[in-house]
């Protein structure tokens, strides 16, 4: 079909192509870190995405953007990532069908560019995602902040559903926005039949098809080159080879030097002194390394050692819940807790879940969920 449509419009000749793709699998995140220089920030993010994912990295292409900054304070970042294999999929179809793939983002992050609404403002969009649930999205101005599917007809104790409520949103919704679809409709009116949103005003976009805000937002976007573009290299990957290339030039450089000062007795001396204090000073920032690394994993030994802990006494009092609750698996990394098991009514997940909090855990997420007669297979993701 795209073939065709090239064809049809420009005969041989090859196009440029932008593309919107759903957030269904993509990743969003956000950190709290001290103030750096900007020179330093790629590093930084790069840091807490393998630690938090350490196994995912190789398989990721992430972007982010300064939210908030507080001068010598601290950071606010949002990081949005998308899967490599992805990205390749859609450049080798789009390349094989005669189009130049310029681009490839989130279409949410395109809409809030057309919305624009203001900065201070909670807007609650809500869309068709497919025949059974709605795409929700909260913007703080224009940065998408939550990115949810509504499961509709399913009722608040669903497993897409469970543990959406007020603590999500984070503040109160100012303006609500659907794209007027049957879906997006029952979606407003289970939140509010659930008191998740009260009365609130109806965001009036500039005058054009909701199935257009996005691709109107993204030409905005590339027009002025401030499109999250995943087919870019990550900032600290560039930065990288170009300091590499910065350093080979620097050797041939010296190298050259070296040969045409050679017989200049003193200046020898003073490179070959140089030599030795640089690798004077690379010895103490090697010793420097390894004391910070045995300092970072000290902590992380004790920080596991005490989770464990909590982890065996909140696994004695499970069974004190009344019911046929059984855990099945769970396997723990420092910071987060996966659990598996099986039990016969909801409201056994529910005391599972606060026997963690008050063992110290919190945010529980139901990541899977599953009814088959009288047994619930469920899966949480606690983190410390």
């Amino acid at each position: 079909m795209l073939r065709d449509y090239r064809q049809k419009s420009v005969g041989n000749q090859k196009l440029a192509a932008f593309v919107l793709l759903p957030f269904e699998k993509g990743l969003i995140r956000e950190y709290i870190l001290p103030w750096i220089h900007k020179r330093d920030r790629d590093s930084a993010v790069e840091y807490c995405l393998k630690h938090e994912f350490p196994y995912l990295m190789k398989e990721l292409i992430f972007k982010y953007r300064v939210i908030e900054e507080r001068e010598r304070q601290d950071l606010r970042i949002q990081v949005t990532a998308i899967r490599r294999d992805i990205v390749r999929l859609y450049a080798q179809c789009f390349d094989k069908a005669g189009y130049i793939l310029k681009g490839i983002e989130y279409s949410a992050w395109a809409l809030a560019e057309y919305l624009c609404p203001p900065d201070s403002s909670i807007l609650l969009c809500l869309r068709k995602a497919n025949l059974y649930e709605a795409e929700l999205i909260v913007f703080k101005g224009t940065v998408p902040l939550i990115i949810r599917d509504i499961r509709i007809g399913a009722g608040k104790n669903s497993a897409s559903n469970i543990f959406f409520g007020p603590q999500d949103l984070g503040a109160a919704v100012d303006f609500l926005l659907t794209d007027g679809s049957l879906e997006s409709e029952k979606a407003v009116d289970w939140l509010k039949n659930f008191g998740l949103i009260g009365q609130v005003k109806t965001f009036m976009p500039p005058s054009a098809q909701f199935e257009t805000y996005a691709l109107l937002g993204a030409r905005q976007r590339v027009r002025a080159q401030n499109n999250y573009n995943f087919l870019e290299e990550n900032n600290h990957t560039k930065f990288k080879k170009a300091v590499f290339g910065a350093v080979i030039c620097l050797i041939l450089l010296l190298t050259a030097g070296g040969k045409v000062l050679y017989t200049q007795n003193s200046t020898y001396q003073k490179i070959q002194e140089d030599i030795a204090s640089l690798v004077e000073t690379s010895s103490r920032q090697t010793e420097n390394n390894i004391y910070a690394v045995g300092e970072e994993w000290q902590e992380i030994n004790q920080t596991s050692l005490k989770d464990l802990q909590q982890i065996n006494k909140a696994l004695g009092d499970i069974s004190k819940i009344n019911g046929s609750l059984v855990l099945t698996s769970w396997n723990y990394q420092k910071g987060k807790l996966t659990v598996a098991g099986e039990c016969g009514h909801n409201n056994e997940i529910m005391q599972l879940m606060n026997i963690f909090v008050l063992e110290g855990w919190k945010q529980p997420v139901l990541v899977k969920y599953h009814r088959q007669r009288e047994i619930i297979t469920f899966t949480l993701n606690i983190q410390k």
